[in-house]
């Protein structure tokens, strides 16, 4: 009795056949994508304010908020990545000479920071959305180049979403 006890309930506790789940829309891998680059920039900044590295700290801060933004307003569905400033006053301390920032830095922060959002894109292919998050984030690069950091402050242009600016 035991036995088919058992044998009823081992069949009864069958796993359901296993149906693939179809991966989240291109935006959302695009935004959680952002958002992890944004994440690690982040964590070089807090190794860059560590090592009293004014220009990394910049770069990788402003990099970090731009993403951080950039990531939510794509998961929402916004219309506008928005002018922000990002205030990075916390590097302005580290620094005893000019605010000036090497574009390499720049670069390779926001190569970092979409560096999954570009295969992404290379595999499925671009959106309008997707397209814009990548403009603006990469907008910092230039940001970076016109702004004085010496003053704690970067001005990042808004860029319209799948319109015309």
């Amino acid at each position: 009795m035991k036995t088919l006890s058992l044998i009823a309930l081992l069949t009864a506790c069958k796993t359901p056949p296993h149906r693939p789940v179809p991966p989240p829309p291109v935006t959302t891998q695009a935004a959680m994508l952002i958002g992890a680059g944004g994440g690690i920039a982040g964590l070089v900044k807090a190794q860059e304010i560590e090592d009293g590295d004014a220009a990394g700290c910049f770069a990788w801060g402003t990099v970090a908020e731009v993403a951080e933004v950039a990531a939510a307003i794509l998961a929402s569905g916004g219309d506008t990545y928005p002018a922000i400033s990002v205030d990075l006053s916390e590097c302005v301390a580290l620094q005893g000479g000019g605010g000036v920032v090497a574009l390499p830095i720049i670069e390779a922060a926001v190569a970092v920071a979409l560096q999954q959002v570009d295969l992404l894109l290379a595999t499925s292919g671009a959106s309008c959305e997707v397209s814009a998050a990548v403009e603006w984030v990469g907008g910092v690069v230039g940001a970076l180049t016109l702004h004085d950091a010496a003053e704690g402050v970067v001005e990042i242009p808004s860029v319209e979403i799948c319109g015309e600016d």
